[in-house]
């Protein structure tokens, strides 16, 4: 049931990703030819995890569940540091310095 919901979403993916290349070539760009590197390692790393726990179907959905918090919350704080421009004082160091923990 989990596997086949997640083949689903991986399917959903895949025509949103065909479609935004049809848009971005209807308007006169050039799609990106491959994803990131970061995609890739985290594409190899489920997989490894995949082997390793033997398909292990809780497993590998919790470290998905992580890694999209992880990418969600590092979403957040880019927006965060983007408003930190605009402060000044105390909120503007506050800002910085939690980014520098926190890894942003």
């Amino acid at each position: 049931m989990l596997r086949a919901s997640v083949l689903a979403r991986t399917q959903n993916g895949n025509d949103a990703v065909r479609k935004l290349n049809i848009e971005v070539l209807h308007h006169g760009g050039q799609p990106a030819a491959y994803g990131s590197v970061t995609g890739r390692l985290r594409r190899a790393w489920i997989n490894i995890l995949t082997a390793v726990t033997r398909n292990d179907d809780l497993a590998v959905l919790e470290e998905c569940e992580r890694a999209e918090a992880a990418a969600s919350m590092s979403t957040v704080l880019r927006m965060a540091k983007d408003e930190t421009r605009r402060l000044t004082g105390t909120s503007r160091h506050f800002c910085l310095v939690m980014s520098v923990v926190i890894g942003v």
